[in-house]
């Protein structure tokens, strides 16, 4: 059976495999493991108010390296061990959307969606812009490949895939999430037809990168002219929504470049 589209988080309520007939985006924050646990590498993240509530944080442990050690062929740097799968990224796959480069899925995702638990999109009419409500510093293409991993493993852990269709990064790269083709789980009684772009960060306790804007203004205008979309279609979270997401410094950005025709 395929999931209700169009609910939001409820953070009273814990989440079990048996929830697969609510909202894919319907998922609760745990926010303990994240206090208690430390970020080796070369990205760092702490979690704090609530924000875009819509995935289960992993373990910290998720996002280290391998000590940066030349290995023996075949084997990893720290043991000379046979390297296991699950530290080896797949090969980087990009593509163009207009004249905007985006990483491709192949390029992170150990798995694709569950279509049995997907709805189409049947056409495209909106965008809403979101934060992960975790804090960023500068961050590595591997550090952000297993991000969007983890995310998209905490999302199909009870739906069909990761909720959102594009992620933007600290340093401007923008990563494919779910399938255009498929409809998102990002906004409460507002998923059809409407793109989910999560920018990461925590816009209330820090400001967007220059490079997360720059790309996610570039982005936001060439999805606009791809698929005719209007900039009174171009939304917030807490614009469809009582929430925080996506803080309060990315919110007067969005803000400015729609009072000031920015997008068209």
């Amino acid at each position: 059976m395929k999931d209700v589209q169009n609910q939001q988080p409820d953070p009273s309520r814990s989440i079990t495999h048996n929830d697969s007939k609510r909202d894919e985006s319907d998922q609760n924050v745990s926010r303990r493991r994240f206090v208690k646990l430390g970020l080796a590498g070369l990205c760092s993240y702490s979690l704090l108010a609530a924000g875009c509530e819509t995935y289960s944080p992993p373990p910290m442990s998720t996002y280290q390296l391998p000590k940066h050690r030349r290995p023996l062929a075949g084997t990893s740097a720290a043991s000379h061990t046979p390297i296991k799968t699950a530290d080896v990224l797949p090969p980087k796959v990009m593509h163009r959307i207009g004249s905007i480069e985006v990483i491709s899925r192949k390029s992170w995702a150990k798995k694709g969606p569950k279509l049995n638990q997907a709805n189409k999109m049947n056409g495209i009419n909106a965008i809403t812009v979101h934060h992960d409500a975790i804090l960023m510093d500068k961050c590595s293409y591997q550090i952000a490949a297993r991000r969007m991993e983890s995310i998209r493993g905490g999302h199909a852990s009870s739906w069909a895939d990761i909720g959102y269709h594009y992620c933007i990064d600290r340093e401007g790269r923008i990563w494919e999430g779910r399938p255009i083709s498929l409809q998102g789980a990002h906004v409460k009684k507002n998923n059809p037809h409407n793109i989910g772009i999560m920018v990461m960060g925590h816009f209330n306790k820090q400001q967007p990168s220059r490079a997360q804007l720059n790309a996610l203004t570039g982005f936001i205008k060439q999805l606009q002219r791809k698929h005719r979309i209007s900039a009174k279609k171009i939304y917030t979270h807490q614009e469809l929504m009582p929430t925080a997401c996506p803080g309060k410094h990315l919110q007067r950005y969005m803000v400015s470049i729609r009072k000031n025709r920015t997008l068209a």
